[in-house]
């Protein structure tokens, strides 16, 4: 049983229809509050500022509350501050459904009830690493590692549905890789929808476009997005003894033989990412 998101459950067990469910993470992405935008309207920071840490945020594997505090920009009281007002406010799926007509309250305990039975085992099977990485400190921190940036840097919430062997089933229109050779050493790959690259893309630019700035294209996107991902986990292996360097990445869009794939269960779009191990003569 794969790791679910309780929307898409929802749907699967045809409780609400797709439809429904686009509407109410419309609904709470219109309601839902980043820490910047909260912060400028306690009257904290100002615009520029925000847009300034948000575009640092894209090198380094911090919060952007725990950056802002590190700057000066922030002090941790008005931080937590912050957190407590997003959390008051942040509008959950249950109840965006539930205000948009869509299910009653008592339906939505019901059905995350039996939800939350079934997620109990598949969410921890989705963390496992299958034989061909086993041991490998490299690719168990970047299973609990990629959710976590994605999510921080473009808003897109993720599962990894436990690795398989890759085909080209889990091929996506659009594919970058970066080679992590060293102590030890995989081919890191992510291919995945125009939806997932377009959402990534606004991620990393901070959410515009300044006047002088190209539009990236999707493939650039995916290249600097899997860079920095692969350096963050780097930097923080470093203190476990793994070192490594990065190559600049490539874009075959050709499964890699060998490579394992971890699904991505995802809010927005689809995709794959895929983690290679390579032995020490090839690195």
């Amino acid at each position: 049983m794969a790791a679910r998101f309780f929307g898409q459950y929802l749907v699967e067990e045809e409780a609400i229809t797709s439809e429904q469910l686009r509407e109410a993470l419309d609904l709470m992405d219109a309601d839902y509050e980043k820490l910047g935008e909260l912060a400028v309207k306690q009257g904290y920071l100002s615009d520029a500022e925000v847009t300034r840490l948000h575009r640092e945020q894209r090198y380094v594997d911090l919060p952007f509350g725990a950056l802002a505090v590190k700057r000066g920009a922030l002090t941790e009281d008005q931080v937590d501050s912050l957190l407590t007002i997003q959390r008051a406010s942040r509008l959950r799926i249950g109840d965006a459904l539930s205000k948009l007509g869509f299910l009653t309250d008592d339906e939505i305990e019901a059905r995350f009830k039996s939800f939350k039975f079934e997620q109990d085992s598949a969410v921890g099977r989705s963390r496992m690493l299958p034989a061909e990485l086993a041991g490998s400190k490299l690719a168990e921190f970047l299973v609990g590692f990629f959710p976590k940036i994605t999510q921080r840097m473009s808003d897109i919430r993720l599962k990894l549905v436990e690795g398989c062997s890759v085909g080209e089933r889990h091929m996506r229109e659009n594919t970058a890789s970066v080679m992590i050779s060293g102590d030890e050493s995989l081919l890191l790959t992510l291919s995945v929808d125009d939806d997932f690259a377009e959402k990534l893309m606004w991620g990393l630019l901070g959410g515009e476009l300044g006047p002088d700035d190209e539009r990236p294209t999707h493939e650039d996107t995916l290249g600097e997005y899997v860079s920095i991902v692969s350096g963050n986990s780097l930097m923080a292996l470093q203190e476990e003894g793994v070192h490594g360097r990065i190559a600049p990445p490539s874009y075959d869009p050709t499964p890699p033989e060998g490579g394992v794939a971890f699904v991505l269960v995802s809010t927005i779009g689809s995709g794959t990412l895929v983690m290679t191990p390579m032995p020490a003569s090839e690195s």
